[in-house]
């Protein structure tokens, strides 16, 4: 995030924003053939049947536990709090938002911990809020009648977690399209980038460096 303060950004992109962006091109640009993380995740507790989507991450707002989210990540670990605190937090922002439009609210209760759908015709108010007033318009360009949404891999790992699970939203390519939370395997393609299991960075550089050593004695 500071690298991107720095260039005078204050957030990643929202899904909206990227989806704008990518109506601007080919499908075979690379902003259409590359996933992306967003501004947005999910968070959830055990117990919780149902999930929470917030517009704005807790991870890009809170440097200390977007650095406790790597280190989670670097041991093939979801983010999880010490207690629900942050999860009973969002949950009262979305019971007072929810009179308001989709697209003005700061957080919405997702209909599911499982896989769903949404479009204009089903949980239009999770579509109304991500994608706004281009959301018909994207789903022709995808040439969808519907976006999947995927939060976690598997639904029941949500138990084995103590206290408020936070996964950030990741936009699929367009050969997807749909939108998934964060996957603990740092070989997935939508693994946090630059970030290494434990001791993985270490082994990576000693491979490179005994491929050139090999290179060169050959």
């Amino acid at each position: 995030m500071n690298a991107l303060r720095a260039k005078g950004i204050k957030y990643p992109a929202s899904v909206y924003e990227i989806i704008n962006a990518r109506m601007q091109f080919p499908k075979n640009h690379s902003l259409n053939t590359n996933g992306s993380y967003t501004l947005h995740s999910f968070l959830y507790t055990k117990s919780e049947k149902n999930g929470l989507l917030a517009l704005t991450s807790p991870l890009v707002k809170d440097i200390k536990l977007a650095r406790a989210a790597v280190r989670a990540a670097r041991s093939r670990k979801y983010f999880s709090t010490g207690n629900r605190m942050l999860y009973d937090e969002y949950r009262e922002i979305a019971e007072r938002g929810k009179n308001k439009d989709p697209e003005e609210r700061e957080v919405l209760v997702l209909p599911s911990r499982r896989p769903f759908r949404i479009s204009s015709k089903e949980n239009a108010d999770i579509f109304r809020a991500l994608f706004k007033d281009k959301g018909e318009e994207y789903l022709k360009f995808t040439n969808l009648d519907e976006i999947m949404v995927c939060p976690i891999m598997n639904p029941q790992n949500i138990d084995f977690y103590g206290g408020s699970l936070v996964i950030q939203l990741w936009l699929q390519n367009l050969s997807g399209p749909g939108l998934d939370g964060n996957h603990v395997n740092l070989n997935s393609p939508n693994r946090v980038r630059g970030v290494f299991v434990s001791g993985g960075l270490s082994r990576t550089l000693k491979r490179i460096k005994d491929f050139f050593f090999r290179k060169a004695d050959s």
